[in-house]
């Protein structure tokens, strides 16, 4: 099994500001990933999880900007295949962890938005990715 996250990790949380999306990012942090960004439209400029997470209108603003290099996406379902797109079109971004795609089918239509297509593009429908033995640094995406 490969490991897709790690020491390295710089994690943008899509749909930090929703009830999901905030949760898991304190759950994250308190665990010791390295979450350098937030998106959500409309709130660019702003800082989540007390103060401490930039948070920015769109994925490519937080590549630029907060280095991100990994995407974790909370949002409601409806709008879960725009965000994997933003993610993916990003070819900057390691891979793209999600949670909220109520039917796998949903990605099909992605699968031609990469050239070739993104194998690091990780649909599994839970809360998260636990990484412990990579080093004493634990990691929680």
């Amino acid at each position: 099994m490969s490991i897709l996250v790690g020491l390295g990790t710089r994690l943008v949380v899509q749909g930090i500001t929703g009830r999901e999306g905030e949760f898991h990012t304190r759950a994250s942090i308190a665990y010791g990933t390295n979450v350098v960004a937030g998106t959500r439209p409309g709130k660019g400029g702003q800082f989540a999880i007390d103060g401490t997470v930039p948070i920015f209108d769109t994925v490519a603003e937080a590549v630029r900007e907060a280095g991100a290099n990994t995407s974790v996406i909370y949002i409601p379902a409806a709008g879960a295949p725009d965000a994997i797109l933003e993610a993916v079109i990003d070819q900057s971004l390691h891979g793209v962890l999600n949670e909220v795609v109520p039917d796998p089918h949903l990605l099909e239509p992605l699968s031609d938005a990469v050239d070739p297509p993104d194998p690091l593009l990780d649909a599994h429908r839970v809360p998260g990715h636990v990484i412990v033995d990579e080093n004493p640094a634990r990691l929680k995406v």
